[in-house]
Protein backbone atom coordinates (compact mmCIF):
# COMPACT_ATOMS: atom_id res chain seq x y z
CA UNK A 1 0.00 0.00 0.00
CA UNK A 2 1.20 3.38 -0.90
CA UNK A 3 0.15 7.04 0.25
CA UNK A 4 0.62 10.33 -1.29
CA UNK A 5 0.33 13.19 1.37
CA UNK A 6 -0.74 16.22 -0.99
CA UNK A 7 -1.10 19.74 -0.03
CA UNK A 8 -3.33 21.86 -2.52
CA UNK A 9 -2.63 25.43 -2.21
CA UNK A 10 -1.47 28.83 -4.32
CA UNK A 11 2.12 28.30 -3.53
CA UNK A 12 1.98 31.60 -2.29
CA UNK A 13 -0.09 31.05 -0.20
CA UNK A 14 1.53 30.75 3.14
CA UNK A 15 -0.92 29.78 5.66
CA UNK A 16 -0.79 26.12 4.13
CA UNK A 17 2.48 26.51 6.15
CA UNK A 18 -0.35 26.06 9.73
CA UNK A 19 -0.49 22.38 8.93
CA UNK A 20 3.09 21.49 8.23
CA UNK A 21 3.11 19.37 11.82
CA UNK A 22 0.14 17.76 10.76
CA UNK A 23 1.06 16.85 7.09
CA UNK A 24 4.43 15.54 8.83
CA UNK A 25 2.52 13.78 11.65
CA UNK A 26 0.99 11.81 8.94
CA UNK A 27 4.11 10.91 7.00
CA UNK A 28 6.15 10.22 9.70
CA UNK A 29 3.20 7.36 10.61
CA UNK A 30 2.86 6.18 7.81
CA UNK A 31 6.11 5.78 7.18
CA UNK A 32 6.26 3.10 10.19
CA UNK A 33 4.24 0.35 8.03
CA UNK A 34 4.12 1.88 4.32
CA UNK A 35 5.15 4.27 1.66
CA UNK A 36 4.49 7.54 1.84
CA UNK A 37 5.69 10.78 0.02
CA UNK A 38 4.29 14.21 0.98
CA UNK A 39 3.44 16.33 -2.98
CA UNK A 40 2.59 20.13 -3.90
CA UNK A 41 -0.72 20.06 -6.16
CA UNK A 42 -0.19 16.19 -7.61
CA UNK A 43 -2.87 13.92 -7.20
CA UNK A 44 -1.07 10.03 -7.97
CA UNK A 45 -3.16 7.98 -9.22
CA UNK A 46 -1.48 5.04 -7.99
CA UNK A 47 -2.02 5.87 -4.73
CA UNK A 48 -3.64 6.15 -1.60
CA UNK A 49 -4.03 10.34 -1.73
CA UNK A 50 -4.67 12.18 1.65
CA UNK A 51 -5.47 15.47 0.79
CA UNK A 52 -5.00 18.86 2.89
CA UNK A 53 -6.72 21.94 2.35
CA UNK A 54 -9.34 19.48 -0.32
CA UNK A 55 -11.37 23.16 -1.22
CA UNK A 56 -8.49 23.94 -3.46
CA UNK A 57 -8.18 20.64 -5.72
CA UNK A 58 -9.61 21.84 -9.46
CA UNK A 59 -13.24 21.33 -10.71
CA UNK A 60 -12.29 18.75 -13.33
CA UNK A 61 -9.34 16.90 -11.11
CA UNK A 62 -9.67 13.37 -10.93
CA UNK A 63 -9.84 12.18 -7.77
CA UNK A 64 -9.46 8.58 -7.41
CA UNK A 65 -12.11 6.81 -4.99
CA UNK A 66 -10.20 5.75 -2.20
CA UNK A 67 -8.98 9.22 -1.32
CA UNK A 68 -8.86 10.99 2.02
CA UNK A 69 -9.57 14.24 2.87
CA UNK A 70 -7.78 15.42 6.07
CA UNK A 71 -11.02 18.12 7.52
CA UNK A 72 -8.91 21.57 9.40
CA UNK A 73 -12.15 23.27 9.46
CA UNK A 74 -14.34 24.50 12.25
CA UNK A 75 -17.49 23.03 10.92
CA UNK A 76 -20.06 25.36 12.42
CA UNK A 77 -21.09 28.53 11.80
CA UNK A 78 -18.42 30.38 12.08
CA UNK A 79 -16.69 29.07 8.96
CA UNK A 80 -18.40 31.48 7.00
CA UNK A 81 -16.75 30.74 3.35
CA UNK A 82 -17.95 27.16 3.71
CA UNK A 83 -21.39 27.95 4.19
CA UNK A 84 -21.55 30.57 1.37
CA UNK A 85 -19.96 31.11 -2.60
CA UNK A 86 -18.56 28.55 -4.70
CA UNK A 87 -15.58 27.23 -2.85
CA UNK A 88 -17.71 26.57 0.54
CA UNK A 89 -20.21 24.54 -1.64
CA UNK A 90 -17.09 22.36 -3.42
CA UNK A 91 -15.88 21.82 0.01
CA UNK A 92 -18.60 20.31 1.19
CA UNK A 93 -19.47 18.65 -1.87
CA UNK A 94 -15.89 16.95 -1.88
CA UNK A 95 -16.30 16.16 1.80
CA UNK A 96 -19.47 14.26 0.67
CA UNK A 97 -18.28 12.40 -1.41
CA UNK A 98 -14.68 11.12 0.37
CA UNK A 99 -13.44 9.28 3.11
CA UNK A 100 -12.57 12.22 5.99
CA UNK A 101 -10.19 12.32 8.71
CA UNK A 102 -11.18 15.13 11.11
CA UNK A 103 -8.87 17.10 13.63
CA UNK A 104 -12.02 17.41 16.22
CA UNK A 105 -14.32 14.46 17.91
CA UNK A 106 -17.45 17.36 17.67
CA UNK A 107 -16.91 18.47 14.07
CA UNK A 108 -18.05 14.84 13.15
CA UNK A 109 -21.70 15.70 14.77
CA UNK A 110 -22.39 18.43 11.89
CA UNK A 111 -24.96 17.34 10.03
CA UNK A 112 -22.71 18.63 6.89
CA UNK A 113 -21.02 15.45 6.42
CA UNK A 114 -23.95 13.19 5.58
CA UNK A 115 -22.16 9.67 5.23
CA UNK A 116 -20.27 7.90 8.22
CA UNK A 117 -16.76 7.16 6.41
CA UNK A 118 -15.45 9.91 8.70
CA UNK A 119 -13.15 9.73 11.67
CA UNK A 120 -11.42 11.47 14.82
CA UNK A 121 -7.92 11.05 14.44
CA UNK A 122 -6.33 12.92 17.56
CA UNK A 123 -2.85 14.26 17.38
CA UNK A 124 -0.39 12.91 19.52
CA UNK A 125 2.89 11.80 20.83
CA UNK A 126 5.38 11.51 17.62
CA UNK A 127 9.14 11.64 18.06
CA UNK A 128 10.07 12.53 15.03
CA UNK A 129 8.55 16.14 15.73
CA UNK A 130 10.72 17.18 18.31
CA UNK A 131 12.76 19.99 18.38
CA UNK A 132 16.29 19.41 16.90
CA UNK A 133 17.49 22.43 19.37
CA UNK A 134 17.75 22.53 23.24
CA UNK A 135 14.43 23.87 25.03
CA UNK A 136 15.70 27.51 26.20
CA UNK A 137 12.75 29.18 28.57
CA UNK A 138 12.40 32.81 28.70
CA UNK A 139 10.03 34.90 30.06
CA UNK A 140 7.18 35.43 27.17
CA UNK A 141 3.96 33.60 26.97
CA UNK A 142 3.66 32.87 23.34
CA UNK A 143 0.41 32.89 21.02
CA UNK A 144 0.27 32.67 17.31
CA UNK A 145 -2.23 32.53 14.47
CA UNK A 146 -4.66 34.88 13.01
CA UNK A 147 -5.30 37.98 15.31
CA UNK A 148 -9.19 38.28 15.84
CA UNK A 149 -11.41 40.79 18.23
CA UNK A 150 -11.86 37.98 20.18
CA UNK A 151 -9.22 37.12 20.17
CA UNK A 152 -7.24 40.46 21.05
CA UNK A 153 -9.83 40.74 23.95
CA UNK A 154 -8.51 37.25 25.68
CA UNK A 155 -4.52 38.74 24.91
CA UNK A 156 -5.64 41.56 26.57
CA UNK A 157 -6.54 40.14 29.81
CA UNK A 158 -2.77 38.88 30.11
CA UNK A 159 -1.64 42.87 29.49
CA UNK A 160 0.44 42.47 32.64
CA UNK A 161 2.63 39.67 31.49
CA UNK A 162 4.70 38.92 28.90
CA UNK A 163 3.34 37.90 25.88
CA UNK A 164 4.74 37.45 22.57
CA UNK A 165 2.44 37.49 19.52
CA UNK A 166 3.51 36.31 15.92
CA UNK A 167 0.51 37.10 13.55
CA UNK A 168 0.01 33.96 11.20
CA UNK A 169 -0.41 36.71 7.96
CA UNK A 170 3.35 37.30 8.32
CA UNK A 171 4.92 34.55 6.14
CA UNK A 172 8.41 34.85 8.40
CA UNK A 173 6.18 33.63 11.58
CA UNK A 174 6.38 30.10 10.38
CA UNK A 175 8.56 27.55 10.47
CA UNK A 176 12.17 28.05 12.25
CA UNK A 177 11.48 31.24 14.13
CA UNK A 178 8.05 30.04 15.17
CA UNK A 179 9.90 26.85 16.37
CA UNK A 180 12.27 28.58 18.51
CA UNK A 181 9.71 31.03 19.58
CA UNK A 182 7.32 27.98 21.22
CA UNK A 183 10.95 26.63 22.46
CA UNK A 184 11.91 29.42 24.59
CA UNK A 185 7.98 30.13 25.72
CA UNK A 186 6.85 29.91 29.00
CA UNK A 187 3.46 28.36 27.66
CA UNK A 188 1.82 28.93 24.66
CA UNK A 189 -1.56 30.05 24.13
CA UNK A 190 -4.83 28.46 22.11
CA UNK A 191 -7.36 31.02 22.05
CA UNK A 192 -10.59 29.98 20.24
CA UNK A 193 -10.64 32.27 17.06
CA UNK A 194 -14.04 33.49 17.51
CA UNK A 195 -16.75 33.14 20.86
CA UNK A 196 -18.42 30.63 18.50
CA UNK A 197 -16.33 28.17 19.02
CA UNK A 198 -15.31 26.09 21.49
CA UNK A 199 -13.76 22.92 19.78
CA UNK A 200 -10.04 21.83 21.25
CA UNK A 201 -7.38 23.32 18.54
CA UNK A 202 -5.22 20.27 18.61
CA UNK A 203 -3.90 21.71 15.25
CA UNK A 204 -2.24 24.44 17.16
CA UNK A 205 -1.15 22.50 20.34
CA UNK A 206 -0.03 19.21 19.50
CA UNK A 207 3.56 20.45 18.34
CA UNK A 208 4.16 22.23 21.51
CA UNK A 209 3.12 19.45 23.11
CA UNK A 210 5.12 17.06 21.80
CA UNK A 211 8.06 19.25 22.51
CA UNK A 212 7.01 19.18 26.62
CA UNK A 213 6.05 22.88 25.93
CA UNK A 214 2.83 23.67 28.35
CA UNK A 215 -0.40 25.05 26.55
CA UNK A 216 -2.61 27.14 28.56
CA UNK A 217 -6.03 26.47 26.62
CA UNK A 218 -9.43 28.48 26.92
CA UNK A 219 -12.28 25.63 28.13
CA UNK A 220 -13.16 23.96 25.04
CA UNK A 221 -15.68 20.43 24.92
CA UNK A 222 -14.70 17.61 26.77
CA UNK A 223 -15.79 14.42 24.69
CA UNK A 224 -18.00 12.06 26.66
CA UNK A 225 -15.38 9.01 25.96
CA UNK A 226 -11.38 9.34 26.35
CA UNK A 227 -10.39 12.66 26.16
CA UNK A 228 -6.84 13.24 24.70
CA UNK A 229 -6.10 16.25 25.45
CA UNK A 230 -8.66 17.54 28.63
CA UNK A 231 -5.51 16.54 31.44
CA UNK A 232 -2.53 17.65 29.53
CA UNK A 233 -3.36 21.29 28.60
CA UNK A 234 -4.02 23.89 31.45
CA UNK A 235 -7.29 24.90 31.14
CA UNK A 236 -8.34 28.31 31.88
CA UNK A 237 -11.93 29.30 32.30
CA UNK A 238 -11.52 32.39 34.51
CA UNK A 239 -10.82 35.29 33.32
CA UNK A 240 -10.35 37.71 36.56
CA UNK A 241 -6.38 38.33 37.46
CA UNK A 242 -6.76 35.95 40.48
CA UNK A 243 -8.24 33.50 37.84
CA UNK A 244 -4.98 33.87 35.48
CA UNK A 245 -2.45 33.90 38.15
CA UNK A 246 -3.97 30.65 39.04
CA UNK A 247 -3.19 29.34 36.09
CA UNK A 248 0.05 30.48 35.19
CA UNK A 249 1.55 29.09 38.95
CA UNK A 250 0.23 26.10 37.99
CA UNK A 251 2.03 26.34 34.22
CA UNK A 252 5.49 27.02 36.37
CA UNK A 253 5.30 24.06 39.09
CA UNK A 254 7.58 22.00 36.87
CA UNK A 255 6.37 18.83 38.79
CA UNK A 256 2.86 19.18 37.43
CA UNK A 257 3.87 19.83 34.06
CA UNK A 258 6.13 17.12 33.87
CA UNK A 259 3.17 14.93 34.85
CA UNK A 260 0.89 16.39 32.35
CA UNK A 261 3.87 15.44 29.36
CA UNK A 262 4.27 11.77 30.60
CA UNK A 263 0.65 11.32 30.06
CA UNK A 264 0.30 13.03 26.60
CA UNK A 265 3.18 10.81 25.81
CA UNK A 266 1.91 7.58 26.97
CA UNK A 267 -1.33 7.66 24.41
CA UNK A 268 -0.28 4.88 21.68
CA UNK A 269 -0.15 7.39 18.78
CA UNK A 270 1.01 4.68 16.37
CA UNK A 271 -1.77 2.22 17.67
CA UNK A 272 -4.47 5.00 17.16
CA UNK A 273 -3.31 6.28 14.02
CA UNK A 274 -3.38 3.05 12.06
CA UNK A 275 -6.66 1.49 13.72
CA UNK A 276 -8.77 5.25 12.16
CA UNK A 277 -6.72 4.62 8.88
CA UNK A 278 -6.84 1.00 8.45
CA UNK A 279 -10.59 1.71 9.65
CA UNK A 280 -10.88 4.21 6.63
CA UNK A 281 -9.63 1.95 4.00
CA UNK A 282 -11.64 -0.65 4.73
CA UNK A 283 -14.35 1.58 4.55
CA UNK A 284 -13.43 1.46 0.45
CA UNK A 285 -15.09 -1.53 0.09
CA UNK A 286 -18.36 0.20 0.53
CA UNK A 287 -19.18 3.26 -1.66
CA UNK A 288 -19.95 6.33 0.52
CA UNK A 289 -23.51 7.44 -0.05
Amino acid sequence: MKYNIAIISPKTWIHHSAVNEVVLYFYFMIKKKFDVKISFNNIDLERINIFFFAWNLPKDAIIPENSIIFQSEDLDKSTGWMLEGERGSRYIELLNKYKVIDYAEFNLQSDIIKHQNKKFLPLLYCDELKFIFKREKKDYFLFYGILTEYRNFFLNKFAKYNIKILDGSECWNYGFNRDLSIAQSIATLNIHKTDKISKFQSVRCFYSLINNVPVISQKFQISDSQDFYKESVNILDDLSPDGIKKIIDHVNDEKKQKEKFELFKSYDSEKIFFEILNSLNDSSKNQVL
